[in-house]
């Protein structure tokens, strides 16, 4: 798990050096809802409403930073 995460970091941290800051971020926020959903379908969590909203919120922001950008 460490050999994966430091992976991870290191292609975000090369991402970050070489791509646009705003068209990343959003990918960065979408391992939030990603990480929620795996715990929603393996261990049967169900999030809050406001974990709920909150995943909504960062998928909008994603979508209008993806339209912004073509």
């Amino acid at each position: 798990m460490a050999l994966f995460g430091s992976v991870r970091q290191w292609c975000f941290l090369t991402a970050y050096r070489l791509g646009d800051l705003s068209a990343l971020a959003p990918v960065e926020y979408m391992r939030l809802v990603v990480a929620a959903l795996i715990g929603f379908l393996i261990f049967v969590e169900i999030p809050t409403l406001i974990a709920t909203l909150g995943m909504i919120l960062v998928c909008l922001s994603a979508y209008i930073a993806v339209q912004s950008k073509s």
